[in-house]
């Protein structure tokens, strides 16, 4: 799957024309191969995505990154910690 940089300007709505009329991803992850510093709040569809789908994510780093966002997340009540076995869970079945 092919990704695009967006920059997020410091307001609440960023346009992002470039994606008027294009499918909706199942999944958007804010900071692929962590390049930015700050919290990063996942959207409850993309968290869904990750609960189910983790393992798919070639990039160890983006993985990791989606890990490390919802363990955020989770420190300020934003992610429920008995949802966590769902990402866990994947990470047992990983091969390296």
């Amino acid at each position: 799957m092919e990704h695009e940089n967006i920059v997020i300007d410091e307001k609440e709505l960023t346009d992002v024309s470039q994606f008027v009329g294009l499918h909706v991803p199942e999944a958007i992850l804010m900071n692929s191969n962590d390049h930015g510093f700050g919290v990063f709040v996942i959207d409850d569809k993309s968290i869904r995505y990750y609960e189910q789908n983790l393992s798919t994510i070639k990039n160890q780093l983006n993985k990791a990154v989606v890990i490390g966002q919802l363990l955020i997340m989770m420190r300020q009540i934003l992610y429920p910690a008995t949802r966590l076995p769902l990402i866990l869970n994947q990470m047992m079945e990983e091969q390296n």
